[in-house]
Parts: structure tokens; sequence; C-alpha cells
């Protein structure tokens, strides 16, 4: 009986200095963060007090924008894949000794940018 009430008690003090120490931190008190999100023109978003549901109110209308340019280039360059898929649908080429039958993405559009 004393091994095991030893046993029991052994956890429970581990436990409660574990739970003293944890209360007993000093409170930091967090600086203001700046994020900076550059799209065609850079945005910045600065975050200064402790609830973050103000900080999503606050810029919604700038999320929304920047998710609505986001979500627009991902359209078009998802459509632009659809065009060379169908250009190429029905194409058999032969280039250096292989041949490539239909839309191959590192042969067609391999992600190059255009430089102007």
């Amino acid at each position: 009986m004393g091994v095991k009430s030893i046993l029991f008690i052994i956890p429970l003090v581990v436990f409660s200095l574990f739970v003293v120490s944890c209360s007993s931190e000093q409170e930091i008190k967090p600086e203001p963060k700046l994020y900076i999100v550059e799209e065609p023109q850079p945005k910045v978003f600065a975050i200064g007090d402790h609830n973050p549901i103000s900080w999503v109110d606050s810029t919604q209308p700038q999320r929304h924008e920047l998710n609505k340019i986001r979500s627009l280039r991902d359209y078009e360059d998802e459509l632009e894949e659809f065009e060379m898929k169908s250009k190429f649908r029905r194409v058999v080429r032969s280039a250096d000794g292989d041949t490539i039958f239909g839309y191959l993405k590192e042969v067609d559009n391999p992600g190059f940018e255009e430089v102007d």
C-alpha cells in the first residue's frame, strides 16, 4: 500500500511543480507585427492588439482584393494550360529521336515567363 501511494504522489508533485512554474512566468507585452504582401502593389498589414478577430475584420476588404487577384491569376494560368492541351491534343512530333504524342508540359509549356 505504501509503494502505490508513493507512486501516486510523485506524479502529482511533478505536475503541481509544472503548473506553478508555468503560471509564474511574466506576461510579455507583444509588439505590433508588420506584414507586407507583395502583389502588383505592396500591401501592408499591421497587427497591434491581442485580438486577432479585430485584425480579420479590419483587413477583410484588402484580403478579399488580394484573394480575387490570386484567383484571377490562377484562372488565367489554368485557361492557358487548357488552351495549350487543346492545341496539341492530336499532334505527333519527333524531337531528338523521341516521338511526342499530344501535349507534354515539359516541352510545350515549360513555365518560362515572357520578358518585355
